[in-house]
């Protein structure tokens, strides 16, 4: 019989197929051979075969599986591409399953956390349970957005509790995946550490706000805040606010006569007395030279800005002790109080 079947095909005498039969014949068991490859012509084909012996030899059944194997090649290459692509990715990737409710990390989203580096799968509050309170509603409402809508990209920047304690500023992007009926089944992402880069923007942003003498808000950073607060004031979003102006009487005096690096001195402790005369949330700059302003918030009454006026007055009074010298200054102070008629800042200023 396997000899016949050898001549008929003769492409058979390099595969098990005829030892198979052979011992199937032999036995009289079925026997299988799940995969071999015959090449009838200049084609390549997979073929599995089934042996079952009967009374006048055997019958074979013959399944041509190329298009499977060729299939199933596919998505294994697929998901070995993808397995290190999440090995190798510097992000996190993240999948949400809608129906389930659990949530799916990387390893590297581990390890961006301090947590141990392999892939885990859990419930939400894996990750929104580490969020900075201060963050969270806004996450919340960006997904809650992105669930509704069930279509677009999502993009949200916040920060995350590291295990040693500190807090590491992340970026987070996502897609949702619809279903036939275009609901959201799952949500599926990435998370970029970007705490470096965002510690050096802010660094930038400070520099260029502060004065580089006394650190205190240079100009432009005041009046962008003023602008902010009237506005808020002319909107009804903000409380009132009064804004003082200040300079420092006979400074060009101690200037000329005990020079600049005396002046400069002199200038950073007239700086620190003024932070210890304002509230936290009071805003003290230093517009250039000898001159300072403050913005004083919750403050509509004249009065109430007289007294801050006056405070300041009292402690300046005390002389500085500077290079060995006591040195003595004194301040003229203007006071404005918001109104709503103020078309801009340089008009309060």
């Amino acid at each position: 019989c396997g000899r016949t079947l050898a001549e008929a095909v003769p492409a058979l005498r390099d595969t098990p197929v005829l030892s198979t039969l052979a011992a199937a014949l032999e036995d009289g068991k079925p026997r299988t051979v799940p995969s071999f490859v015959v090449r009838p012509s200049t084609v390549v084909r997979a073929v599995s075969l089934t042996i079952v012996p009967d009374a006048s030899g055997a019958l074979l059944l013959w399944r041509d599986i190329t298009d499977q194997q060729r299939s199933e090649m596919l998505l294994r290459q697929t998901a070995e591409r993808f397995a290190l692509m999440v090995d190798g990715a510097s992000d996190g990737l993240w999948d949400w399953d809608q129906r389930t409710g659990l949530l799916y990390v990387s390893a590297r989203w581990c390890a961006m956390l301090g947590l141990p580096a392999t892939a885990s799968t859990g419930p939400r509050e894996a990750w929104f349970g580490r969020v900075h309170a201060e963050d969270l509603p806004g996450l919340t409402a960006v997904f809650d957005r992105q669930l509704a809508a069930g279509s677009g990209t999502l993009e949200h920047e916040h920060r995350l509790r590291h295990e040693d304690g500190s807090w590491r500023r992340v970026r987070c992007r996502a897609v949702a995946v619809l279903d036939a009926r275009r609901g959201t089944t799952r949500m599926a992402g990435s998370l970029t550490d970007i705490t470096e880069s965002a510690d050096a923007l802010e660094r930038i942003r400070s520099a260029a706000s502060r004065d580089p003498l006394t650190g205190l808000c240079n100009r432009p950073a005041f009046t962008s805040e003023l602008r902010t607060q009237l506005d808020a004031l002319k909107g009804h979003r903000g409380p009132r606010f009064a804004v003082l102006h200040l300079d420092l009487d006979r400074f060009k005096v101690v200037n000329d006569s005990l020079g600049h690096l005396v002046g400069d001195e002199l200038l950073v402790a007239v700086s620190r007395r003024l932070e210890g005369c304002l509230r936290p949330r009071d805003i003290l700059a230093r517009l250039g030279g000898d001159e300072f302003a403050i913005l004083l918030h919750g403050c509509g009454d004249p009065g109430q800005a007289g007294v801050v006026a006056f405070r300041i007055q009292e402690a300046l009074a005390t002389a500085f002790p500077i290079g060995g010298l006591e040195v003595v200054t004194s301040a003229s102070i203007g006071i404005a109080c918001s109104r709503e008629e103020h078309g801009s800042a340089d008009d309060v200023m």
